[in-house]
């Protein structure tokens, strides 16, 4: 299991890969560079100079290829040398639908897909046959050589990502924030990610890491507004109760009157047309 015990909260603006580079260079101040052994990506990432020098300083980096790459065609190429030799390896878990028969051919020393990228790289071409159709994916990472069932192996761990999500969307209601302002929201989620990892970590430590039941259970009830009012100022909100609200009123009772027809004219503003 894969606990998110990292996590940046970045604005809609900026991409994954800004946000990715902002995550890793945040372990890296606290693990050292070359902590990370292993970085598996999503198709995204595609910056050169970037996988370089995580190469350089000692992580690999594997990485999906897109349909549309320079590598892709090459492996495609490739595979219609006389000595191609295509590998079974066992099929995906597929819900619905016809499992494919699946087979894998790797390759070394690639040429330099991505502009500045100076890596070393081996690719997987991932060939799975269907009864109407055949499809390609493709993974490439930083090695001179690397077995190609091995690269579509240590790709598989991104399922464990994958679980991670659904289990944070379905069963914690993760991403079902209600309208309110960008800091709530963002505080919203850092708790979520925070309970869940403390929860997971608990679970790791006294040896049930497998008890995913505890898991899909999910949090209490979010601390919404019922009886209270919720009080924004700035980027700064407060929960109140109606006889808490008041004491406050009762005791600036001089400051609220200077400010009565703007405070007046906010409430109305806010009881809409019901």
């Amino acid at each position: 299991m894969v606990w998110p015990l990292l996590w940046a909260l970045a604005p809609e603006s900026v991409n994954e890969t800004r946000g990715g580079k902002k995550v890793i260079a945040a372990a890296e101040e606290v693990l050292g560079e070359g902590a990370i052994r292993h970085l598996l990506v999503d198709r995204g990432f595609v910056d050169g100079a970037w996988i370089t020098q995580l190469y350089e300083r000692g992580s690999r980096v594997t990485i999906g290829v897109k349909g549309d790459m320079l590598v892709m065609e090459e492996m495609k190429n490739l595979i219609r040398l006389p000595d191609a030799e295509w590998t079974p390896v066992e099929a995906p878990k597929i819900r619905e639908g016809p499992v494919p028969e699946r087979a894998v051919m790797g390759f070394g020393h690639l040429q330099g897909e991505w502009e500045n990228c100076d890596a070393p790289l081996s690719g997987c071409l991932i060939r799975d046959i269907y009864p109407n159709r055949t499809t390609y994916e493709g993974l490439v990472t930083t090695a001179a050589t690397a077995s190609a069932t091995e690269t579509l192996q240590h790709n598989g761990r991104r399922g464990t990502l994958e679980e991670v999500y659904v289990t944070l969307t379905r069963h914690w209601d993760f991403d079902d924030l209600p309208p309110a302002r960008l800091g709530v929201a963002l505080a919203m989620v850092h708790f979520s990610l925070l309970a869940f990892t403390l929860l997971g970590v608990h679970l790791q430590e006294t040896e049930a890491a497998d008890a995913f039941e505890t898991l899909n259970r999910g949090l209490p009830p979010l601390a919404l507004p019922e009886r209270e009012l919720a009080v924004y100022a700035g980027p700064h909100f407060a929960l109140l109760l109606p006889s808490e609200l008041m004491d406050i009123v009762l005791s600036n009772v001089d400051a609220w009157q200077d400010n009565r027809e703007q405070l007046l004219m906010a409430l109305r503003h806010c009881e809409g047309n019901t």
